[in-house]
């Protein structure tokens, strides 16, 4: 059943290679490779620009600050209210 989540293991040893000119070259063709690869990520429009960081405005940090208060408030009024006792007492209490 689960056949299909098992990882295939390779039969071929892995090799390291220790030769300061065969790493060089394996470095200079795996960064070729990525070159070419976000190369033709760009032509194809997948590459979207950074978004430009723009600092909040006034009315904006107004805003958020009453949404904390606010929230604050809600909080504290919820760590205060009994609600169990609120749910079995009478209606003279």
């Amino acid at each position: 059943m689960f056949n299909r989540y098992r990882k295939e293991t390779s039969s071929k040893p892995v090799t390291i290679s220790t030769d300061p000119a065969q790493l060089k070259a394996e470095a200079a063709a795996a960064a070729a490779a990525a070159s070419a690869a976000a190369s033709a990520a760009a032509l194809r429009g997948d590459i979207r620009p950074a978004a430009k960081v723009v600092a909040p405005n006034a009315a904006d940090q107004r805003k958020q600050r009453i949404n904390r208060i606010k929230s604050d408030m809600h909080k504290r009024l919820l760590e205060n209210l009994n609600l169990a006792a609120l749910e079995k007492a009478s209606e003279a209490e």
